[in-house]
């Protein structure tokens, strides 16, 4: 490694005074700062502090010392979009913060982001409050959280500033289900969040046409799994992509568009950019890596929305990943048992959603021509820059030391052997190239060759901003 790199990325500032390390990995194929190289990594009061080769020096006998043996080592993932502990379709998701946060740190991930919904009396610091004393009891993981605009958050958008200051800059709005917001809507609240520094997220569908295809369906007793796909159209999707931009532009607000499904969104969001609007755009592994041909297979359970797509949409999101027209991939992990999936008796009254938290990031590493810079980029760098994580997404000095060393060996997922509560997967007899074999968290070992050492509500908070 050229002797510019290690002036730049290595720090002896921790080491006067004879200063030891807490951590040391050795010995390790590292991704780093754009780079892939051998090397060591030593951390100390749960920060990276130093990245270099033979660091053994720093060691002393109460050194933690991983020898990673040339395997792999990377960040720890970041999944800016998970359902835990959420109500949806008349029945909560099989996750709570505890179950879902530590199958998160099995797959990789050592920070998850959830959201906050106000009830309709509750300001939206009450509510931030609420749930993030709810996660953090349970959490394994560290985490954050989203904050949502419903329709009756229209009377307090006057509150988004304070929520803002708290450390929360990030608000999910949709334009589907009962949580619709109209043009009008959407305008006011992307520009009060412009005005304070924050971000909206949005889920573009066209939800009244999706409601008239449905409604035809159902009038047509056509109620099998298979037509849910064919009622959410990509054509839904694009033309929501394409408003919501527009109005975005009108506001002069940032946008972060989540779980892009189809090919019809790729266009608009490079038209956007052209004309120097900030998009950041994610997608998710069961729309890269899965087709609708799995309703034939599985019945009703793969059921989410946006749905999963007819065969030929999956490349160009794999290949819009690779080559950076989408930022990154989150989980939209939002799982329900077979048996609270299969008891309707019409595709549209299934709660949507399905697990992926534990696998999407290493379903994202054996996409067709992804480098281990790009793969760290989207499933770690890139989605904490976007949405403010400051030390998280990198191995970088002065980050926290959230480190995972690979497996050496392939892995075929099963349901029996994931750590999701959902007695299924989607995923099931999926083989991937590699899993994580150790799990670091603020330079604490919590996964250790496939047992959890950490404890119930280990992770921390984390508060973010934009600026």
């Amino acid at each position: 490694m050229a002797k510019n790199f290690w002036e730049k990325h290595f720090s002896n500032a921790q080491l006067k005074d004879g200063k030891r390390m807490q951590l040391i990995i050795k010995n390790g194929l590292l991704v780093a700062n754009g780079q892939v190289f051998h090397g060591d990594l030593a951390a100390d009061n749960g920060k990276i502090c130093a990245l270099g080769q033979d660091l053994s020096f720093m060691a002393d006998k109460d050194t933690l010392v991983i020898d990673a043996q040339g395997q792999l080592v990377t960040p720890g993932g970041v999944d800016v979009h998970a359902h835990m502990s959420y109500f949806v379709g008349g029945c909560w998701t099989s996750d709570n913060f505890a179950s879902g946060t530590k199958a998160a740190l099995f797959g990789g991930t050592t920070t998850t982001m959830d959201f906050v919904e106000t009830k309709a009396e509750e300001n939206m610091l009450a509510a931030l409050k609420r749930r993030r004393e709810e996660a953090q009891a349970q959490a394994c993981t560290d985490f954050s959280l989203h904050m949502s605009v419903l329709p009756h958050d229209m009377e307090r958008l006057d509150e988004i500033g304070e929520v803002v200051a708290s450390g929360c800059p990030t608000f999910k709005h949709y334009t589907a289900y009962a949580f619709t917001l109209d043009d009008g809507q959407l305008y006011r609240s992307f520009k009060e969040i412009a005005k304070h520094g924050g971000l909206p997220l949005v889920h573009a569908e066209n939800w009244p046409f999706i409601q008239e295809l449905i409604r035809r369906c159902a009038s047509e007793g056509k109620t099998e799994p298979q037509n849910h796909p064919l009622c959410r159209p990509a054509w839904a999707e694009g033309e929501a992509v394409r408003r919501v931009l527009d109005i975005a532009w009108q506001s002069g607000a940032n946008t972060f568009l989540f779980h892009q499904s189809c090919a019809e969104d790729l266009p608009q969001i490079e038209r956007a950019r052209q004309r120097g609007q900030v998009v950041y755009a994610e997608t998710c592994p069961h729309y890269t890596c899965l087709d609708s041909s799995i309703f034939a297979k599985m019945g009703p359970l793969p059921i989410c929305s946006p749905p999963i797509r007819e065969a030929g949409q999956q490349e160009p999101l794999a290949a819009a990943l690779v080559d950076g027209v989408l930022d990154s991939v989150s989980s939209d992990h939002c799982p329900f048992t077979q048996a609270e999936k299969s008891r309707p008796d019409a595709f549209f009254k299934v709660p949507g959603g399905l697990s992926s938290v534990e696998t999407r990031f290493m379903l994202t590493k054996d996409l067709p021509n992804m480098s281990l810079n790009r793969w760290v980029e989207v499933c770690c760098t890139n989605p904490a820059r976007i949405v403010g994580l400051k030390n998280k997404g990198a191995l970088q000095i002065g980050f926290d030391a959230d480190v995972v060393i690979w497996s050496r060996e392939p892995y075929t997922i099963t349901s029996d052997t994931l750590h999701e509560k959902a007695d299924w997967s989607p995923y099931e007899g999926r083989q991937v190239s590699t899993k994580p074999e150790t799990v670091i968290v603020r330079g604490q070992v919590l996964i250790q060759g496939g047992q959890f050492l950490g404890k119930q509500g280990c992770g921390q908070y984390q508060k973010r901003s934009l600026l």
